[in-house]
């Protein structure tokens, strides 16, 4: 074991990425403290150390006490310092695993109620967040990583995004939960349908830089449903503004729903969009004064990528250091999370260096330049069809192949593997769904099938 994972600390300083965000995790952080003290004082009752720890993205287990910790890392970007991090926490405090999510983030299971706060702070040591990866709040902010030439780089976009939001208490006292997600293809991927809020550019670019459209309403789940469009034409600059009158108009119109029903698709299902553009476009008229310097937005070239796909999306510690140290990281270098659970890693000098570790390790790992765009629903045909995304650019994407047993090959808009074994549904895999379907739906006879011509396994 090296001597980061020893000590438990990363091999370098952590870099503030996010600032506001990390400064916002340093004040819950505190606040949780108090509250863990209290707790234990038997002065806190366990349904308001559950509000609180649920907060910071600690979640309980079947298995008990023991938790599993959710991070937030917004666009899924990962400094070396991140990742390393990462692998040391899951050694010295959890079951030395880290589990990648759909949402971009990372897992940590099998973390004892005794090492809960030296892991937060661990992780916060090494510039990751847990601040609202759980609970009713904004999630992480997701940004597609298809890696196509001409895209626009949306990555440090929604890394912005998820910072100054962090310094607005509004991001974390909605109704229910809320997730975001940014594509910079141009009309955007079918991810984002999926989505409470789902944004991408427009086709035609102007001299003063991309403008957007916004998507609100999406969900995906045992009631998917796909986003109506807000509004047609947002500036960069009007992003930041525009994202808190959703949140703003959200809480107003939604807030006394009973909890199944909160979630932001079920209250345009009730009162329509056009109401909710109302008063939307109300509450966007009292932000106008909110200004913020977002980041500069470039076109996205085309670079060989290698992308590594864990088997059921999660690495050991050991694992992680030893890529690490094969990415060979400089200023250029790039580690993604993707939102199918894989990593993408660019501007590295050896990918080949980097694919023969990860086949040493048992890790998949291949080289290319981008990754396929794909649309699978559980909705009916005629409402794919129906859809003005979807129905508009019918050579951007494909269906999913049927699989072996007759169901669908994948839920979301993404790729994901057939049937319903969320993993990450389940806070340790195996414990409701079975390992047996888990392995199932990974063994090697079933990559052909879900794999297509796109490569790698996602997941639901």
């Amino acid at each position: 074991m090296s001597e980061a994972m020893e000590n438990g600390s990363p091999l370098l300083a952590a870099p503030a990425l996010e600032p506001g965000l990390l400064a916002a995790t340093r004040r819950a952080l505190d606040r949780f403290v108090l509250t863990l003290e209290r707790f234990r004082a038997g002065s806190v009752d366990e349904e308001e150390f559950k509000h609180a720890r649920l907060g910071l993205g600690v979640y309980s287990q079947r298995q008990e006490e023991l938790y599993m910790i959710r991070t937030k890392i917004p666009a899924g970007l990962l400094s070396r310092a991140r990742f390393e991090g990462l692998a040391a926490v899951a050694a010295r405090y959890g079951q030395g695993e880290v589990h990648f999510t759909t949402r971009q983030d990372a897992q940590i299971h099998h973390v004892p109620f005794d090492n809960m706060l030296p892991a937060l702070e661990a992780l916060f040591a090494s510039g990751v967040s847990t601040l609202g990866a759980g609970g009713a709040g904004l999630r992480n902010i997701n940004v597609c990583a298809h890696g196509h030439e001409g895209e626009l780089d949306l990555a440090p976009l929604g890394a912005a995004l998820a910072d100054e939001l962090a310094n607005h208490e509004l991001a974390f006292t909605l109704p229910r939960k809320l997730k975001i997600s940014l594509c910079g293809l141009a009309g955007g991927c079918g991810a984002i349908l999926t989505e409470d809020i789902g944004v991408a550019p427009l086709h035609d670019a102007t001299p003063d830089g991309p403008r957007f459209k916004i998507w609100i309403g999406g969900g995906q789940g045992a009631q998917p449903k796909l986003g109506a469009a807000l509004d047609d034409d947002v500036s960069t600059d009007s992003l930041l503004p525009s994202i808190l009158a959703i949140l703003a108009a959200f809480k107003a119109l939604g807030s006394g729903a009973s909890r199944n029903r909160a979630r932001l698709k079920f209250l345009i299902e009730r009162i329509g969009v056009e109401t909710f553009r109302r008063e939307y476009r109300a509450r966007l008229a009292a932000r106008e004064g909110v200004e913020w310097e977002p980041p500069e937005i470039s076109l996205r070239r085309s670079e060989p990528r290698v992308t590594l796909t864990p088997v059921t999306a999660d690495l050991p510690s050991a694992a992680i250091i030893k890529i690490s140290g094969a990415i060979n990281w400089n200023d250029d270098t790039r580690l993604q999370v993707t939102k199918e659970g894989r990593l993408t890693v660019t501007g590295i000098d050896d990918p080949a260096a980097l694919i023969s570790t990860c086949r040493a390790l048992g890790v998949h790992a291949t080289l290319g330049n981008a990754g396929p765009v794909v649309v699978s629903w559980r909705l009916p045909q005629d409402q794919r069809l129906g859809h003005p995304l979807l129905s508009d650019s019918p050579g951007r994407f494909r269906e999913w192949p049927r699989a072996p047993c007759g169901r669908p090959a994948g839920a979301h808009a993404r790729p994901a593997r057939p049937g319903r074994a969320g993993a990450h549904r389940v806070a340790v895999p195996g414990t409701q769904k079975g390992q047996r379907t888990l392995r199932r739906y990974h063994h090697p006879a079933w990559r052909g099938v879900v794999r297509g011509r796109g490569g790698g396994l996602g997941r639901s």
